[in-house]
């Protein structure tokens, strides 16, 4: 994953990452119309991206058949 919208690594980026997209795929309204509801989101997912920092990492081993 590109570190910069890694949340564990950069939560803030991958945070306004996400809103950029919510705001391009028209599910949220343009800062212009909804400024304090854009930063809500984005307070809230920074600081769920930030939690997520503090979990320790996890080793995933895929088994050998795919079914």
């Amino acid at each position: 994953m590109y570190d910069a919208l890694d949340p564990k690594i950069n939560p803030e980026q991958a945070a306004l990452q996400v809103v950029i997209e919510l705001i391009r795929a028209e599910r949220i309204g343009a800062p212009q119309s909804n400024g304090e509801r854009v930063i809500k989101i984005f307070d809230d997912l920074n600081a769920h991206f930030k939690s997520l920092s503090a979990l320790p990492p996890v080793d995933f081993e895929p088994d050998e058949s795919p079914f």
